[in-house]
């Protein structure tokens, strides 16, 4: 792998532990992370109404790279102990890959309140996605059934019908929405009956599972939050829906829109 795309892979797995651990430890505040106790920065410290967390997270497996950060962990939970006397402590190393033997090993020396875990084992205690993605294909989505015999599970592949943006009316293809959603937009896809709204909704999501699988810390789709809203109506929205005419050599088409999340 490139140097560049090495860092930058490092860079989403730290990124990726903290947002999770700031779910899990401290979700009403959403702005704790990286700071310093002492003169030494911690990658995270979380501070909740009933406990103190402090994460430590690494994509090596290095035996002395455990001992390094079992170190820090420890004076981190102590020196925290003592400013919050009556809130429970705990240090979590946390690597990329399952921690090898000699790396679990070196953080169960250290004793309590330290704790030795994958990504993906964080993960799940927030969600488990992989678990999720295998569940969700069992199924519907929406409306997108085979004509003659109804199956959701079994349909012909996916015939791309690019929805268009209202107001310009530019083709957005499955793929520019799959970026979009990457990176936090929100899309509002709206439409006639049969338009393939269900259908386009369920090959996004494919998308999005498939390149979840290959890479866990790209965001995970779920059938109610992978930013696409299926509606009928939205009294009001900024956009409108203008359906092209029966006699259009296209087919007919809906409007999608995105918006950024916050």
């Amino acid at each position: 792998m490139p140097a560049d795309e090495k860092q930058q892979d490092e860079s989403d797995f730290e990124a990726e532990v903290l947002r999770i651990s700031r779910a899990l430890f401290a979700p009403e505040n959403e702005f704790q992370g990286s700071t310093y106790i002492g003169t030494a920065e911690r990658d995270g410290v979380f501070v909740g109404p009933d406990s103190v967390t402090i994460v430590e997270c690494t994509v090596s497996r290095r035996k002395d790279k455990a001992e390094k950060d079992g170190k820090k962990l420890q004076e981190a939970c102590l020196a925290m102990a003592r400013q919050h006397p009556f809130k429970s402590v705990k240090g979590f190393f946390v690597t990329r890959d399952e921690p090898t033997a000699d790396q679990r090993t070196v953080i169960k020396g250290f004793g309590p309140p330290l704790i030795a875990c994958s990504f993906a084992q964080l993960r799940s205690q927030l969600v488990d996605s992989l678990r999720y993605l295998e569940l969700r294909a069992s199924y519907p989505f929406g409306s997108a059934r085979e004509p003659a015999s109804g199956d959701y599970s079994d349909l012909k592949p996916y015939v791309a019908v690019d929805p268009v943006e209202s107001g310009t009316g530019e083709p957005f293809s499955i793929d520019r929405v799959a970026q979009k959603v990457m990176v936090g937009t929100s899309v509002l896809l709206y439409g006639d009956y049969g338009a393939g709204k269900s259908m386009f909704l369920r090959e996004l999501y494919q998308r999005l599972a498939k390149s979840h699988r290959k890479n866990p810390f790209r965001p995970c789709p779920s059938s109610s939050t992978c930013a696409i809203t299926k509606a009928r109506s939205y009294p009001s929205r900024p956009w409108s829906a203008t359906p092209a005419p029966l006699d259009s050599p296209r087919p007919r088409s809906w409007s999608a829109h995105g918006v950024r999340a916050t």
